[in-house]
This record gives structure tokens, sequence and C-alpha cells, in this order.
């Protein structure tokens, strides 16, 4: 099997600071805002990192979105500092990726968008270029045949004209003969021999020309079977003609139901809302008190929401985020800032995007990213990245059933009253219950 490869484009360009320095030493991070199709391939968001070099140039090869069908465009992250010390990150900016074999950043970051073409109307219009393709070559091998029997019409004819060339010939040859039976009497007998020797001759040229004649029907008949299989050709191509109208029909019919299916898991979306949303408050944590899943306490300064149901197991201490039965939710200290969701649906969860419990209060960077899918099938797996303000701020990350995830080194950057939310983008069996957190220095 060979393998297609996609087309490239060189982007290049400084990537400056606010006071405009060059951003050294820094790593650029492009990563597509959603999956997007080139063709019969499917892109996938995966981050691309580029190092500056002195001078706060970068040189990248990045796949020209441009070419795609869904409207995409590149989210850059910008993160100053060496790598494995804290960095600085600067508010991310978009792209949009041309189709050429070189670009400039700075011209590219001022481009529009591509207009999104949905998965429906792409599929007819590749299937209405197929039909159109087949009953063109339909079309071509029937005037194909048709010139084939005109030309053995031609040659029919050239072989009548032989036969009766063939036929005057014979006639001379006889008034010849009878030229010569005049002159002697003594050569009559001769003369007549040689009379019936010619007329047998012109019989003989007589069948030819019918014998012509007969091929020349032969051929006549030929033409008239290739006229019939031309007409068999355009049938075929009305018949391509159909099919085409069925397959739009069928992408229609498919078009309607992608669009039940997309409310479905818009009202599957606002219902798994709500159950995120039912946190019950109990107040200061005690020991004595019984506690059930998603009942929410107060506890060292900062507040926890029970992952199970529990008696006498108190909440860790900071910086811990997290034990067997206690989820940090927000922590009201002046060292650390954390978001996240812990989202339960008996039915199931849905995909989409979950607001975490809060907007920032202030500016932080998020270093540590936990999730952990609570309860699911066996080999359940769970893809989401992490956004803020509605634009992909770190992933995407795989999460899969009995493997928590811990992360650690991270610098995704939270601005004061950014809004952070988790984006559950695929999921492999069911799921019922997920959580999923980050953690950073104010």
């Amino acid at each position: 099997m060979t393998l297609a490869l996609l087309a490239k484009c060189r982007v290049t360009g400084p990537v400056l600071k606010p006071d405009g320095t060059p951003c050294h030493p820094a790593t650029i991070t492009f990563t597509l805002s959603r999956r997007d199709r080139d063709g019969e391939i499917t892109i996938l968001p995966a981050p691309v990192a580029a190092d500056t070099d002195a001078d706060g140039n970068i040189a990248v090869d990045l796949w020209p979105n441009a070419e795609g069908i869904a409207g995409t465009s590149y989210v850059a992250s910008v993160a100053i500092g060496a790598t494995g010390r804290p960095r600085t990150t600067y508010p991310p900016f978009n792209l949009v990726v041309p189709v050429a074999p070189a670009a400039n950043l700075s011209e590219i970051t001022e481009l529009v968008p591509p207009a999104s073409v949905d998965d429906a109307r792409a599929a007819v219009i590749l299937a209405q270029q197929a039909a159109q393709d087949a009953a063109n070559s339909a079309l071509a091998t029937a005037y194909d045949r048709r010139q084939t029997g005109e030309d053995r019409i031609a040659t029919g004819q050239d072989a009548e004209a032989t036969a009766a060339d063939r036929l005057a010939t014979a006639e001379d040859r006889e008034a010849i003969a009878g030229a010569a039976e005049a002159t002697t009497a003594d050569r009559i007998a001769t003369g007549e021999d040689r009379v019936a020797t010619h007329a047998d001759a012109l019989a003989t040229a007589d069948d030819r020309r019918q014998t012509g004649e007969d091929r020349e029907a032969v051929r006549l008949d030929a033409l008239a079977t290739d006229d019939n299989r031309l007409h068999t050709g355009e049938d075929r191509i009305a018949t391509a003609a159909d099919r085409d109208q069925t397959g739009q029909d069928r992408q229609a019919a498919a078009a309607s139901a992608a669009a039940a299916n997309t409310a479905k898991e818009d009202a599957q979306t606002a219902a798994t809302a709500a159950n995120v949303a039912k946190i019950n408050w109990r107040g200061p944590y005690s020991a004595g008190t019984a506690y059930v899943a998603r009942d929410a306490v107060s506890y060292g300064n900062s507040s926890w929401v029970a992952k199970v149901a529990t008696t006498g197991n108190a909440p860790p201490a900071l910086p811990a985020i997290s034990n067997t039965w206690w989820d940090l939710m927000a922590s009201k200290g002046d060292a650390y800032e954390t978001y996240g969701v812990s989202i339960y649906r008996a039915a199931g969860i849905a995909l989409g995007g979950y607001y975490a419990e809060r907007s920032a209060s202030a500016g932080s960077t998020q270093a540590k990213l936990v999730a952990e899918i609570i309860a699911g099938n066996v080999g359940a797996e769970v893809d989401f990245y992490v956004e803020v303000n509605g634009v992909m701020a770190y992933g995407p990350v795989t999460v899969a059933i009995g493997t928590p995830v811990a992360l650690s080194g991270l610098a995704i950057a939270v601005g004061a009253g950014a809004k952070v939310s988790f984006v559950v983008t695929r999921m492999t069996g069911a799921v019922t219950e997920f959580f999923a957190k980050t953690y950073g220095a104010l």
C-alpha cells in the first residue's frame, strides 16, 4: 500500500514580545482548532512545536488548513523560557496556513479562516463527480464503436467497387472475343468457346459482385449493431444519472439523520450539565457525618467534592488535590489556583465542553493536570483537551479506565476573569463518571 504525503507549507518569521524584543529562548506550539479533512485523509489537531532562534525567528512545516473543508484555523501558543524551567506564557493567537510552498508568520495571522463545508455536502460533491466521470467514459466508448462501424462500411464500399471493376474487365474481354469471331469462320467454334468462357467469367464476376453486396449488407448490420450499442451507452448514462439522483436522496437522508443525532447529543449535553450542577453543599467537613458522591464540604480553607460514599475519611492537605474519597473543587489560599469538573450521568456522559466550577479570580499558570475515569466499562477511554476562553490551551489527552493521568511541568496560562473548560472529543465504551482538574501557582 502506498501512503500519500500531505502537502506542507514552510512558515517562517519572527515572534516578538509586546515590547518588541525577540522571544528567546521560547517554544511556539501550533494546534488545529478541530479535526479537518484533506480529500480522503482526516487531519487530527495534534500540536506541532518549534523553538525560536536568538532573533526570535521560527521555521516550521504546517499542513495548509486552507485546503480543508471544516473552516479550521491554527492556534499558536507562546511559552518563553528554557525547557525544564519555569516559563512565561502569552495569550495565544490564531492563523490560517495558505495553500503555498512558504508563508510569512506575520502575514498569515491576518487571514480569514476558510469557509466550512459539512461532511454530508462533501460526500454529495464526490458522488456527483464520480457519476459524471462514469457517464463521460461510457459515452466516449459508444462513439468509438460507432466510428469503427463507419470504417467497416467504407471497407465494404471499396470491395463493391473492386467487384464492379472486375465485371467491366470481363465485358471488355467478351467484346474482344466477338471481334475475333467476326474475323474468321474457322475460328467460330473457338470464338464460341471463348464466348462461353467469358460468359462463365461474367457469371463469376456477378457472383463476386453479389458477394460484395452481401458483405455490405453484413457491414450495414454491424453498423446497426453499433448504433444499438450507442443507444445502450446513452441508456447507461441515463441510468448513471438516476443513480446520481438516488445518491443525492440518500445523502439528504443521511444529513437529516445527522441533524437528528446532533439534536439528541445537544439534549444529552444539557442533561449532563444539569447533573454536573447537582453538587450538594454540606458545609464544614465532620468526621462523624456520612457523605455520598457529589457532597461538597469546606476543609483546610478549601472546598472539596466527594467521589464516593465515605464516613471518617477526610480530604487531603494541600498541595495534594485528590485522594480515594475526595477531589479539590476550589482553593482559597493565596498560593494555588485550581479548575476542574466532576461529570456524572448514569446513562453515560456525552461528548462536548464542560465549564469548571468558576471563572478565574486572578491570573495563574496551571502546571499540573490530573484526570481519571471513575466509572465505566472495561477498556473505556476518553479523549479531552483544556480550553481557556473557548481556545484550546492544552491537549488532546487520552485517559484509560484504571490508569489515571497525572501530568506536571505544564504552562497553561489562565488570565483573570477567564473561563476554563474541559472538552470531551472522543469516547470508547460507556463512561458514567469522569473528572479532570488543573492546578497551578498564582
